[in-house]
């Protein structure tokens, strides 16, 4: 069979043939011309990453720049910690070989109540009864949480003596609250806070006079805020009501990472 007769029988399947190759090679130019480049662009691209990737990074004098501003970072995490960690009066401190800590505690209680009412009654003030101070009877059993509320109590009589002193009509309510931590599944965290909140009230002047008093050296270390408020009620023409949060922080995580070093 000569091509003459092949081209007469089968001339419909060759035009198919050869219009699929040339459809096949127009539409590889056209995307060649279209993504062709941006492939080759990214190819280059990938390929510039690959060696800079082989390349340190850093360097000696790099990795001396970033010890020095570790220990730049780790001095002032220990000079923070000094200064926020709360740092209780040897009377508040609880020593097992004294006896309980529970014993400790009522003795005290008694103790800054007589001694914050008698102030109280100088300043011609008002005071809680007991200091609102109610913690129960089955956390005693606790020697945790006693030396807790011993921090706490330590806290109130830092905060109401400078309230007297200054001129404070009244401490209208104190309450305590121990870190969320001692009931909560995941424990304590880095930093514990025992929260003491004080509700007072005196003149402007007082007011300002306690606050400022709670920053000062007298025991060592400023008193830690955590949120203050004050208002001005209509029928007490000068008078301001002071609610004051404060805490006696416990910094565990740098404790620890002091043990280890």
């Amino acid at each position: 069979m000569n091509f003459s007769d092949y081209w007469q029988e089968n001339k419909r399947f060759v035009t198919t043939v050869v219009g699929g190759v040339l459809v096949f090679f127009v539409a590889y130019s056209m995307l060649d011309g279209s993504y062709g480049s941006q492939a080759r662009n990214a190819r280059r691209s990938l390929s510039g990453i690959q060696v800079d990737l082989r390349e340190p990074m850093f360097g000696g004098t790099d990795r001396d720049l970033a010890e020095q501003e570790n220990e730049a970072l780790r001095a002032a995490l220990q000079e923070l910690s000094v200064r926020t960690t709360f740092e209780p009066r040897a009377e508040f401190q609880w020593n097992p070989a004294t006896g309980s800590a529970s014993n400790l505690y009522f003795q005290r209680v008694d103790e800054v109540t007589d001694r914050l009412r008698r102030l109280a009654s100088r300043s011609r003030a008002r005071i809680p009864d007991g200091l609102d101070l109610d913690m129960k009877e089955s956390m005693t059993n606790d020697s945790n949480t006693t030396e807790r509320h011993l921090d706490a109590l330590d806290l109130i009589e830092r905060v109401v003596t400078e309230a007297l002193n200054n001129g404070i009509s009244s401490v209208d309510r104190i309450s305590v609250d121990l870190d969320p931590g001692f009931t909560s599944k995941q424990g304590l965290g880095a930093v514990e806070r025992t929260r003491v909140q004080f509700d007072m009230s005196g003149p402007a002047e007082s007011v300002t006079a306690t606050i400022l008093a709670t920053q000062g050296d007298r025991y060592g270390r400023p008193v830690v805020l955590d949120s203050l408020t004050c208002k001005t009620p209509r029928r007490s023409a000068g008078q301001v009501k002071l609610n004051l949060s404060c805490s006696a922080l416990r910094l565990h995580e740098t404790l620890q990472q002091d043990e280890l070093e």
